[in-house]
């Protein structure tokens, strides 16, 4: 699940390691699964059985017989599986995707001159708040959970002096609302189906 190899922390030392609690927080909010809890509570029990979860077919399985059901539907009304939101969590949490996000956007304010546009595009709703709140002005040390944003990024990390001039900007929003794919693009590119974009320039 590691974009980079080199990160220390696997989604398998999540699934062996990781407390019920922190499980269930981690499946609630970068997954947004609606069993967090009855899941996160069968993982730490199978630790102690005959065969612990291990493997990517064994977590998918466990999900299935904690939801009763193997499929759910998408937007699209297509076959997802049961496990999908699980796997998204996991992917988000182990590659640290909501603080490299706020990272990158804070980054890129910095190197973009005055009348440059900021365009980013979100698949996921906590990636969305991100970018909503930044473009807003509202950069926040807490604005995520369970895990709070921070400046930084692996191998990288600036000062508090450095990000307070970074954070000394606004943004005048190029569209009103949020922008989505039309009905004509997601029939000919159904993986646009989730997709927000929000625009902004550099006044400041």
């Amino acid at each position: 699940m590691r974009m980079d190899k080199m990160t220390p922390i696997t989604a398998a030392d999540v699934i062996a390691y990781a407390s019920e609690l922190d499980l269930w927080r981690i499946f609630k909010y970068y997954g947004e699964e609606k069993h967090c809890k009855l899941i996160a509570r069968a993982i730490v029990e199978s630790r102690f059985s005959i065969e612990p979860v291990r493997t990517t077919q064994q977590l998918a399985k466990l999900v299935e017989l904690v939801c009763g059901f193997s499929f759910r539907l998408d937007k699209l009304q297509r076959k997802a599986h049961v496990a999908t939101k699980i796997f998204q969590a996991l992917r988000i949490f182990v590659n640290n995707e909501i603080n490299e996000l706020n990272f990158g956007l804070i980054v890129a304010q910095k190197y973009l001159k005055v009348d440059g546009r900021l365009a980013a595009i979100s698949f996921h709703s906590l990636e969305d708040t991100v970018v909503k709140r930044f473009l807003q002005d509202n950069v926040i040390d807490n604005a995520v959970s369970p895990v709070p944003l921070k400046y930084v990024s692996f191998g990288v990390a600036y000062d508090e002096k450095d990000m307070a001039k970074m954070k000394e900007c606004r943004w005048e929003k190029v569209n009103k609302h949020v922008i989505l794919p039309s009905d004509d693009e997601i029939t000919v590119n159904p993986r646009a189906r989730s997709a927000k974009l929000r625009v902004g320039v550099k006044v400041s």
